[in-house]
């Protein structure tokens, strides 16, 4: 998807297991997330929508791909509203601050979520069911 601005929801380690392309990004379920790869790291991405407002829904679709990818293992947050132009700019974003990163996960990967101070999103009740994988927090 070179040269299509994306919107970044957080940094991983390359081998991270959670799988992005299960979740839903922002604009809906057929939103699809994937990783822009940059060496050790990557960011978890999806097409940059035509607007950016901080809507509630669209802040909580934000913190809920976050939560889902914790589940797996380490994430750096991006703030909500982080687009790049386009894949190879966020490459060469991620790749010079490739070290910061990889401290920054290597550190959260020792604390256990509860001394991340990781809490469950509450509110959720009754959409478990929904078969929606980023709002299934039943797992």
């Amino acid at each position: 998807m070179n040269g299509v601005a994306v919107y970044l929801f957080g940094v991983v380690a390359a081998d991270h297991p959670g799988q992005p392309a299960d979740l839903v990004g922002l604009g809906g379920p057929d939103t699809a997330l994937w990783r822009v790869h940059a060496g050790a790291t990557a960011g978890v991405v999806t097409a940059a929508p035509g607007w950016l407002r901080a809507r509630p829904r669209d802040l909580l679709a934000h913190q809920l791909v976050l939560d889902c990818l914790w589940q797996y293992g380490p994430v750096l947050p991006a703030r909500y509203g982080i687009v790049a132009p386009d894949e190879e700019t966020l490459r060469a974003a991620l790749r010079r601050s490739a070290l910061r990163h990889l401290d920054a996960l290597a550190q959260l990967a020792e604390l256990t979520p509860a001394r991340a101070g990781i809490e469950p999103i509450t509110g959720l009740a009754g959409m478990a069911s929904t078969g929606n994988p980023l709002l299934d927090r039943s797992g």
